[in-house]
């Protein structure tokens, strides 16, 4: 479109986002495993995620698939994850020249006797 700065589609005259290598959709099919690196929205830092020992399950706790320190607590955390985002290149954040890639998660805090509580994140995996 004239006079207006920026990609657009000159079919529809609406804002296109430009191609740029970070950021890339890549794929949505990824299997949260141990070791990848879990930052739930809200806190400060994140932590690398564990494949839960034990498996323990009883008729007031579930049981889960991962665990996650929480400095606040002290403890590790039982948490389940589902994937609900696409997959995004990340470049930068390459270890010896590999792909690292960021998607969102619904992260499932899994109660123990009382409900579970949930929220949103990012993880970042290979």
């Amino acid at each position: 479109m004239k006079g207006k700065k920026g990609n657009f589609n000159s079919a529809e005259g609406k804002p296109t986002a430009p191609n740029r290598e970070r950021g890339t959709i890549m794929r949505n099919d990824y299997q949260p495993k141990d070791g990848d690196f879990l930052k739930p929205d809200g806190w400060h830092i994140g932590e690398g995620i564990e494949d839960d020992p034990c498996h323990y399950q009883d008729e007031s706790f579930p049981g889960c698939q991962f665990r996650i320190f929480s400095y606040t607590s002290g403890s590790k955390l039982a948490i389940n994850l589902g994937v609900t985002g696409k997959d995004y290149l990340l470049p930068d954040w390459g270890v010896r020249g590999q792909p690292r890639y960021k998607c969102r998660v619904r992260i499932e805090f899994v109660g123990d006797g009382e409900p579970s509580v949930f929220c949103g994140g990012y993880l970042y995996h290979d």
